[in-house]
Protein backbone atom coordinates (compact mmCIF):
# COMPACT_ATOMS: atom_id res chain seq x y z
CA UNK A 1 0.00 0.00 0.00
CA UNK A 2 2.82 2.11 0.55
CA UNK A 3 4.65 1.84 -2.26
CA UNK A 4 1.01 2.55 -3.94
CA UNK A 5 0.42 5.94 -2.34
CA UNK A 6 4.46 6.71 -3.43
CA UNK A 7 3.62 5.63 -6.88
CA UNK A 8 0.38 7.80 -6.52
CA UNK A 9 2.40 11.10 -5.15
CA UNK A 10 4.78 10.54 -7.75
CA UNK A 11 2.41 10.75 -10.47
CA UNK A 12 0.76 13.32 -9.10
CA UNK A 13 3.86 15.48 -9.09
CA UNK A 14 4.72 14.80 -12.48
CA UNK A 15 1.07 15.92 -13.79
CA UNK A 16 0.13 19.05 -11.98
CA UNK A 17 3.05 19.10 -9.07
CA UNK A 18 0.07 18.85 -6.59
CA UNK A 19 1.15 16.97 -3.18
CA UNK A 20 -1.11 13.67 -2.38
CA UNK A 21 -2.95 16.30 0.12
CA UNK A 22 -4.09 18.84 -2.69
CA UNK A 23 -5.07 15.91 -4.76
CA UNK A 24 -7.42 14.43 -2.03
CA UNK A 25 -9.12 17.53 -1.55
CA UNK A 26 -9.33 18.14 -5.55
CA UNK A 27 -11.01 15.16 -5.66
CA UNK A 28 -13.31 15.66 -3.00
CA UNK A 29 -14.58 19.10 -4.27
CA UNK A 30 -14.77 17.46 -8.02
CA UNK A 31 -16.67 14.86 -6.39
CA UNK A 32 -19.03 17.08 -4.55
CA UNK A 33 -19.46 19.13 -6.88
CA UNK A 34 -20.83 16.30 -9.81
CA UNK A 35 -23.13 14.80 -6.73
CA UNK A 36 -24.53 18.73 -6.59
CA UNK A 37 -24.75 18.87 -10.47
CA UNK A 38 -26.62 15.47 -10.56
CA UNK A 39 -29.04 16.26 -8.15
CA UNK A 40 -29.96 19.27 -9.70
CA UNK A 41 -30.86 17.53 -13.20
CA UNK A 42 -32.66 14.92 -11.37
CA UNK A 43 -34.76 17.92 -9.92
CA UNK A 44 -35.06 19.25 -12.99
CA UNK A 45 -36.04 16.14 -14.80
CA UNK A 46 -38.91 15.54 -11.86
CA UNK A 47 -40.20 19.09 -12.07
CA UNK A 48 -40.57 18.66 -16.31
CA UNK A 49 -42.11 15.19 -15.06
CA UNK A 50 -44.41 17.13 -12.66
CA UNK A 51 -45.56 19.80 -15.47
CA UNK A 52 -46.51 17.22 -18.00
CA UNK A 53 -49.02 15.58 -16.00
Amino acid sequence: PIAGVAGADGVARLFWGLSLNVWFYVAAIAYTVVQIGAKVVDKIIDWKKANKE
